[in-house]
């Protein structure tokens, strides 16, 4: 983080920042409350018109690498998994926020939880992040399929999984990501082991100690 005051374009620059493998800075207020800060920085974020054109060009990029039926764009949910991934990040930059809090900011699983997770998984003392990617991806499981072991895991709510599981193209991929984190936990799905045994995707060395056996 930085001393400087939040501007508009800071959520941007922080998704530009992750996207380009950069380091992401969050901009805080010395003499400002963390909450008044970050609510700034979001009313900033709702005017910035640069937000929406990334968010939108992002979509196009990464829909040439999903198959199955298009997926459309929804400016009002990108906008929202946007800040909500800002928020995670900002939970992690100040673990002391109330855990009702934390909950409250992180209902949304997004490319880059699994990450976050590896960064919270051996905080001291622990707070509630981890509890809350754990819930998020329940409610979005497609970020799920990278998520590192944990000692206590949600089960992906039924409705979640179904239009996941029901999408070849959106299956595909969490197989994938499943796969290059070789996730026992994730390929134990049926779905998810069926679809790793047909996948064209670049072989996996160690696919049959990933794969539960085939039932008989």
């Amino acid at each position: 983080m930085n001393g400087s005051p939040p501007a508009p374009g800071s959520v941007a620059s922080f998704l530009l920042a992750l996207r380009n493998g950069t380091m992401a800075t969050i901009p805080l207020r010395e003499d400002d409350h963390h909450a008044a800060c970050l609510a700034a920085t979001e009313a900033a974020a709702a005017a910035d018109s640069t937000l929406s054109q990334l968010l939108l060009s992002w979509h196009h990029e990464d829909a040439l690498h999903i198959g199955g039926p298009p997926l459309a764009f929804r400016e009002s949910s990108a906008r929202h998994g946007a800040l909500l991934l800002f928020r995670a990040a900002w939970c992690f930059l100040f673990p002391a926020t109330p855990p009702e809090d934390v909950i409250a900011l992180l209902t949304l699983c997004l490319h880059w939880l699994p990450d976050l997770a590896r960064l919270c998984q051996h905080s001291h003392p622990p707070d509630a992040l981890p509890l809350a990617i754990q819930l998020a991806a329940a409610r979005w499981p497609l970020s799920a399929a990278a998520l590192p072991p944990a000692p206590t895991t949600v089960p992906p709510q039924p409705t979640a999984w179904e239009s996941l599981t029901s999408h070849p193209g959106l299956r595909q991929l969490f197989t994938d990501r499943a796969l290059a984190a070789q996730s026992t936990q994730q390929l134990a799905h049926p779905e998810i082991a069926a679809t790793a045994r047909i996948s064209p995707g670049p072989a996996c060395p160690h696919l049959t100690a990933l794969l539960p056996p085939i039932p008989s």
